[in-house]
């Protein structure tokens, strides 16, 4: 992903400029940008590459830990992990927000999955919700759905 695309992302999503978190690290004869950004109790850091062309500068080796949890070498402990892009990065620090919050209204479409599972048709109010996930209250029978995802799921009118 190019620098400038990961530094808006971060921008829209946590709210914060990234411009000021830039350290230079120096390794052999190269000089990368490491960006470090601590958000609530974790630490997101990415390298920004310039040895691409003037204005295509790329970012690599996203990571995120703790903001207590230390590497050490001596025992070979390396915390935290590196996930495969900048979103999953940021859905990890940052849960996006549920798009059925709790006490809509829905109804189960009429999918594969929904008709395979018993579901199709079923409609309630969201018990719980989480970013891709909700639990529906039945309205027929009182009963909580297990969890079912936000695909599968439509807003009723009223």
């Amino acid at each position: 992903m190019k620098a400038k695309s990961a530094i808006n992302k971060i921008k829209k999503r946590l709210g914060i400029d990234v411009s000021d978190q830039v350290k230079d690290v120096v390794s052999g004869n190269a000089t990368s940008r490491k960006v470090v950004i601590p958000w609530k109790n974790h630490v997101l850091s990415f390298y920004v590459d310039h040895s691409y062309t003037a204005g295509h500068a790329k970012i690599n080796l996203i990571h995120i830990r703790r903001e207590n949890d230390h590497s050490d070498l001596m025992t070979d402990y390396h915390a935290g992990y590196f996930p495969d892009n900048l979103t999953q990065a940021l859905d990890a620090i940052e849960p996006p927000e549920p798009k059925f919050p709790a006490g809509s209204l829905v109804r189960v479409k009429s999918t594969k999955r929904a008709v395979r599972f018993n579901i199709a048709g079923i409609s309630g109010l969201v018990v719980n919700a989480g970013p891709h996930n909700v639990k529906i209250l039945n309205n027929s029978d009182g009963s909580v759905t297990s969890w079912i995802r936000n695909n599968d799921v439509e807003l009723v009118q009223l």
